[in-house]
């Protein structure tokens, strides 16, 4: 299943994701890593770091320049959460069952099914002389949370895609994301996470009807 939000304030989301312990790199619930092809482009790999969280969330890079010029942090919308969750009964496996075959088959979905959002939806809105198009990207910048429980402490594998509201055009300059096809395609991806996951654990030997 795939749920979206849309992030409003930047210190909000970096203080919610501190409180849910997302940068604990101790045991399972501290598994975090960045995707996309626009964190490649910036030189970002391996665990997500709160400094440069809390710093592309205000549209900056590593080390606090701009990257989209005209912007004001406390006017820049931070970007989008794209919260995959994995059924009930892939949960207690992979977290009660404690089989760690699943929890990367898990983690494998979501990076192929962000792959696949990235290269069909990663979009900005170009304006040129009062005419406005939707330019394809190719690129998106995500810091990926992996969750193990709900709020009422139930196994819930989930993880939340941080998707920052930034994209960078062929000629290496910065705009914000064009997101409303993410809304538009949520049901789609959606069920290509849930078939990339059946794919995933039928490849680990595991039977899925």
């Amino acid at each position: 299943m795939l749920s979206i939000c849309t992030l409003k304030s930047s210190s909000q989301a970096s203080q919610y994701y501190q409180s849910e312990n997302y940068y604990s790199q101790d045991g399972e619930a501290g598994y975090s890593q960045w995707l996309g092809k626009g964190s490649e482009k910036l030189g970002l790999e391996g665990p997500v770091n709160e400094q440069d969280f809390k710093n592309l969330l205000d549209g900056h890079n590593q080390t606090g320049n701009k990257l989209i010029q005209g912007t004001n942090g406390k006017n820049h919308r931070p970007g989008y959460d794209l919260t995959f969750s994995a059924p009930k009964s892939v949960s207690i496996l992979g977290i009660v069952g404690d089989d760690k075959r699943v929890m990367e088959a898990h983690r494998n979905a979501v990076k192929k099914v962000i792959s696949s959002i990235e290269s069909e939806f990663a979009a900005y809105r170009a304006k040129n002389k009062g005419l406005v198009n939707i330019e394809k990207t190719g690129n998106f910048v995500v810091a990926a949370f992996e969750h193990i429980d709900s709020r009422a402490l139930d196994p819930n594998l989930h993880t939340h895609c941080v998707l920052m509201n930034l994209t960078q055009r062929a000629d290496g300059a910065w705009r914000t994301v064009f997101g409303d096809e993410l809304y538009n395609n949520k049901l789609l991806n959606g069920m290509q996470y849930r078939a990339f996951l059946a794919e995933e654990l039928m490849q680990k030997g595991f039977n899925v009807v």
